[in-house]
């Protein structure tokens, strides 16, 4: 199912309790902390994450099992706190490249949430920011499309 399916609704994504929410209802103004604006342009909604003074743009895409992707130069600039290791391998029809992961050694922010040396993956193929699964697993995330809001509620998981 799209995105764009639920434009006319609340759509809350609750990764600790694994439950998903449709409602009717608008989220309030962003206010920077939990409440964030987002961009369309492509039906992925698109956030603004920093870390390290740097501030990036970072896709949305939930049903991405990793947790967080940068392109190769955005790594080749950032701080590390750990060496870069191997962690698959995947083919394109001309190429086979290598898929590493990385801890950096600055925090990472998406709105008043903070990821403390925050692993990224990357290759060379990697060409833009992505927030999968792995990241969001402690949040419940709804999204406002109308308004172009999303909510960020780090929770623990219901037992």
């Amino acid at each position: 199912m799209g995105f764009d399916l639920f434009s006319n609704h609340l759509l809350t994504l609750d990764y600790p309790n694994k439950r998903v929410r449709i409602e009717r209802g608008e989220l309030p103004k962003p206010d920077g902390k939990e409440i964030l604006r987002f961009e369309n342009p492509l039906g992925i909604p698109i956030i603004e994450l920093s870390t390290g003074g740097i501030k990036i743009v970072a896709g949305i895409d939930s049903g991405d099992s990793e947790g967080i992707s940068f392109p190769l130069a955005l790594i080749n600039v950032l701080p590390r706190a750990s060496e870069p290791k191997v962690i698959g391998k995947a083919r394109t029809v001309t190429n086979e490249y290598e898929i590493k992961e990385v801890r950096l050694k600055n925090m990472l922010y998406m709105g008043s949430s903070e990821f403390f040396e925050p692993t990224v993956t990357y290759s060379e193929f990697f060409d833009g920011i992505s927030l999968g699964g792995m990241m969001l697993r402690e949040f419940s995330v709804t999204f406002d499309q109308k308004n172009q809001r999303v909510r960020f509620i780090r929770q623990k998981a219901a037992n």
